[in-house]
């Protein structure tokens, strides 16, 4: 027998743009901006990098990916693969705690 799917969840918060701004912007201490970019573009990028860049391929592959809505509960699909969740400001306050040579360039906007 296989591993259960976890079903979707349908009483979920849901996360916008402007709060993940927020929280992206708490730990740098300025304020960052999105930008927008559809969703149809990463299968395109994603075909056209994979005769040159496996690994950038996949990268497209996976923006594309979480470009759509996931319908299920993130705490018992963590549970499912035995991880634990991580909120993004926690996450984002460890990586700003590792040397600047680790950390991953961001783009920031102070408009």
């Amino acid at each position: 027998m296989g591993t259960a799917v976890p079903k979707p969840h349908s009483t979920r918060s849901k996360v916008t743009v402007h709060i993940l701004e927020d929280i992206y912007g708490k730990v740098p201490g300025h304020r960052l901006r999105a930008i927008y970019v559809p969703g149809t573009v990463f299968p395109v990028q994603r075909a056209l990098l994979s005769p040159f860049s496996e690994a950038a391929s996949d990268i497209m592959g996976l923006n594309w990916l979480v470009c759509y809505d996931t319908p299920y509960e993130t705490k018992e699909v963590a549970s499912t693969f035995g991880v634990q969740s991580t909120r993004a400001e926690d996450f984002l306050r460890l990586k700003a705690t590792l040397p600047r040579s680790q950390q991953p360039a961001v783009a920031s906007s102070t408009a």
